[in-house]
């Protein structure tokens, strides 16, 4: 069991990312070595199973890996004197399944998801051993789903070209990346797995955040932020002290919401900061934002800037204008319209990110769209 150095006191974490997975098919016909955070096709591709996906018509050929249900499994030994096993509070976190997956822990139905997008925390403390555990995730077809409640619907959805883009069709009966059903872009793979990261969290007499969510206004000559915040614990939240602090501004909350969520909003003089600009018309200052609630600690990196959206009528002429101004300066866009930066998201990282994003600044882009037929990208 490791603890990291930005946890907080009386919790315990433990990562199961790794390459100590199997997955394998719904026959039982097809099992090779599984990584997390990845995907089918990229296990199957590393173990020689199959060629390079992007080869060819391989997305074609391939077909049969979306058309079938596949099953991921894992096994970890928690010794006797772990603390994991004393906390009163045990979340199974995923950050990311992809799509309709059911979960098991040691034979006990830990739930279900259906939402590629979001994260799921399952509540397992009384389903933790001493010894080994056996952890199961087992995917339905992305495809098959579709299709059986596209025909299940009274009315017929359209939902593109599938058929002449060799893809798979009824993409909009499910929470799942839309482009993987295929595009006019990009082929179509319906990938599944556990594509991102999955982690035991234990509480004990502690409170773990799982999310800050700051929102920066401008309000007169200052601007506020609106800092939303998300805890779990293992005891009840409400009347929790929680405390915000950025630029030696500091405010303090002591009603903790419904027990999960908090607000706490701080107001930032605009003299103790300086603005944030778009690439090409100044600086881009970052400021820590300091989160503390008893136990446990969180620090996001923020900027303060204002944006509006400027639609100028012309006399006597249709329509209006349409463009942005940050800080009171027009901007001329330059930019582009983001895709998925790969078909198997889950070989997409940090890094993978930071050269696509430094490629467009060396451009002398200043304005990136997050195209809707994907993913939330990454913060």
């Amino acid at each position: 069991m490791t603890l990291p150095a930005d946890s907080p006191k009386g919790t315990w974490r433990r990562c199961l990312d790794g390459d100590a997975w199997l997955v394998r098919n719904g026959d039982g016909d097809v099992q090779v070595d599984a990584v997390v955070p990845g995907q089918v096709h990229l296990d199957l591709h590393r173990a020689g199973k199959i060629d390079d996906p992007y080869f060819r018509e391989n997305y074609v050929k391939y077909r049969w890996i979306a058309l079938a249900n596949w099953t991921y499994t894992t096994k970890f030994t928690i010794e006797k004197t772990d603390p994991m096993l004393g906390c009163g509070k045990a979340l199974l976190t995923f950050h990311g399944l992809d799509t309709r997956a059911t979960i098991t822990l040691n034979g006990h139905l830990i739930g279900h998801t259906d939402n590629q997008f979001r994260r799921y925390a399952f509540g397992v403390a009384g389903h933790l051993r001493a010894g080994e555990n056996e952890l199961i995730v087992a995917f339905e077809s992305a495809a098959a789903y579709a299709n059986a409640e596209a025909a299940a619907y009274p009315y017929a959805v359209p939902d593109g070209f599938a058929e002449e883009q060799h893809g798979e069709p009824n993409r909009n009966f499910i929470r799942k990346e839309q482009c993987s059903f295929s595009w006019d872009w990009g082929p179509g793979f319906l990938p599944c797995g556990i594509w991102k990261s999955v982690e035991l969290v234990g509480m004990s007499a502690s409170t773990h955040v799982t999310d800050v969510v700051p929102d920066v206004v401008k309000q007169g000559a200052d601007f506020v932020v609106k800092v939303k915040i998300f805890a779990e614990s293992d005891h009840p939240l409400t009347h929790t002290v929680v405390k915000a602090e950025i630029e030696g501004v500091v405010a303090v909350e002591t009603v903790f919401g419904d027990g999960s969520y908090a607000e706490v909003h701080l107001t930032v003089p605009s003299d103790k900061i300086k603005l944030w600009y778009p690439s090409g018309y100044g600086p881009q200052p970052l400021y820590s934002l300091r989160i503390d609630l008893p136990n446990s600690t969180r620090t996001r990196r923020i900027g303060f800037r204002t944006a509006e959206l400027v639609q100028t009528r012309f006399e006597g002429q249709r329509g209006t204008g349409f463009g942005f101004r940050v800080n009171g300066v027009d901007i001329f866009a330059k930019g582009t319209n983001f895709i998925p930066a790969d078909a198997f998201e889950g070989r997409v990282g940090a890094r993978e990110m930071r050269i696509l994003l430094l490629s467009c600044k060396e451009a002398n882009m200043n304005m990136v769209r997050v195209w809707g037929g994907g993913i939330y990208q990454q913060d």
